[in-house]
């Protein structure tokens, strides 16, 4: 139930960029590290695209953070979630 379970972008947005804004990602090269959008893909797998300046920059405590997020306000317990970065 939990693995086909799917997310509105704008729902998304509104609850992950909110907590993303309390607690931002370090600076990368003192540049300030940007989330612009998120959304689910089809997938076999909860699946998320982040939509970020440096998509090759995150790291993986804040992997760990969104990940966690992603779980706490969706309801994803019990199975596996792939997040991609891409530039925007």
């Amino acid at each position: 139930e939990n693995k086909q379970r799917k997310v509105s972008q704008e729902e998304l947005n509104e609850k992950i960029l909110a907590r993303v804004e309390q607690f931002p990602h370090p600076s990368v090269r003192g540049n300030l590290f940007r989330i612009f959008r998120i959304e689910q893909v089809p997938a076999q797998v909860p699946s998320f695209v982040f939509y970020v300046n440096f998509p090759n920059d995150v790291r993986r405590t804040y992997r760990q953070f969104l990940e966690n997020e992603l779980r706490k306000y969706f309801e994803f317990s019990g199975v596996p979630i792939n997040l991609m970065f891409r530039k925007k």
